[in-house]
């Protein structure tokens, strides 16, 4: 017994086919739109994690930002300062 209808065609697996118009969902199978459901509910818990992400990482990227922007006027300002006890 095979889990394909009689009415849906058996496509080989090593075949992938290409899609030449547009498919209403009432056309497509019941296993396929809960492929598609799934995969849409896993895009959306990925996107929510990244979300997650970036708000927990946000302030120690302020610190980061903050510290490298010091450190380079820092480093600007020793540079000008040697440049202008250094007489040409």
């Amino acid at each position: 017994m095979t889990p394909f209808s009689a009415s849906e065609p058996v496509v080989p697996q090593t075949v992938i086919p290409v899609l030449t118009h547009s498919v209403q969902p009432d056309n497509l199978s019941a296993s396929v739109l809960a492929a598609l459901d799934r995969q849409h509910a896993e895009k959306a818990a990925l996107f929510a994690l990244a979300g997650k992400l970036q708000d927990s990482l946000k302030p120690e990227l302020e610190r980061l930002t903050q510290e490298l922007v010091q450190k380079t006027l820092q480093t600007a300002w020793q540079q000008r300062a040697s440049d202008v006890s250094d007489p040409i």
